[in-house]
């Protein structure tokens, strides 16, 4: 199929990074569709796991980059990767600036004299530290809410809608399905608010 073409070519590497194992578009198309399902799944899991996956903003001190970093970083909420931090880039980040990215940490990196690498490798974070990291998405059934973490957006950019069982958020160029566990299915909104970087939805 013409999606099969056009995504073959990352399906192999990808799989390989993420889950260990080696795949071509050929096992997307050999397997029953329970299968595929699984392994689809299991890349799902992948990704939402920080311990597997971790992203890092890098920015400098330019209000242009800043606030690509800021939407990128709300972008990848909405395909479930985690964000570890803030790399700024041979600059040592204001308290300011350091807010715009609040709760994760920034990090300011030196600029590289010659060939000595030992002060830049001795300023990067420990990319094994996951404990602060905001959950792009949590749910919690006993108090019928929705919070979808989506930093450096505005309400303006988020567009919440509800087909059925599931919930559609759009912000910026993503949109993401949120699929209701069984005590939450089928109840209609009720209410939604942003707050702190959060979306949080009512039901």
């Amino acid at each position: 199929s013409d999606l099969g073409k056009a995504i073959g070519p990352f399906i192999q590497p990808i799989t390989s990074a993420v889950l260990n194992i080696s795949w071509s578009w050929d096992n997307f198309a050999n397997q029953p569709t329970e299968e595929t399902q699984e392994l689809l799944n299991e890349g799902r899991n992948a990704i939402a796991d920080p311990q597997r996956v971790l992203a890092y903003l890098v920015t400098d001190e330019q209000p242009e980059a800043i606030a690509l970093a800021q939407y990128y970083w709300g972008s990848a909420q909405q395909v479930g990767v985690s964000v570890g931090g803030v790399l700024w880039n041979r600059v040592n980040p204001n308290a300011e600036q350091v807010q715009e990215f609040l709760p994760i940490p920034s990090t300011g990196l030196p600029t590289l004299a010659g060939e000595n690498w030992d002060a830049l490798l001795a300023a990067l974070p420990n990319f094994r530290d996951t404990d602060h990291i905001p959950k792009p998405l949590t749910i919690d059934t006993a108090a019928r809410q929705v919070k979808i973490f989506l930093p450096g957006l505005t309400k303006n950019q988020v567009k919440l809608t509800q087909y059925g069982p599931e919930l559609t958020i759009e912000a910026g160029d993503q949109r993401r399905n949120i699929f209701l566990p069984p005590p939450l299915t089928g109840q209609p909104v009720k209410g939604a608010k942003f707050q702190d970087h959060y979306l949080i939805i009512s039901l």
